[in-house]
């Protein structure tokens, strides 16, 4: 069962990787945060990540 589940886990994250690729490629002025450990509910698992990128983002604006 374990197996299984590291099976899945690297699938899942090779599929993130490549939609990740993809936005990248498609929309050339996109900037693509990846937050190591952060899963569906990122604000949720990476709270200081999210904050630190959010207020970035926001930064930039005019």
């Amino acid at each position: 069962m374990r197996e299984a589940g590291e099976a899945f886990s690297a699938a899942l994250q090779a599929l993130t990787t490549r939609q990740a690729k993809a936005l990248e490629d498609g929309v050339p002025i996109a900037r693509v945060v990846r937050l190591p450990g952060a899963d569906h509910y990122v604000y949720l698992s990476n709270e200081a990540g999210v904050l630190r990128e959010m207020k970035f983002f926001l930064s930039t604006l005019q």
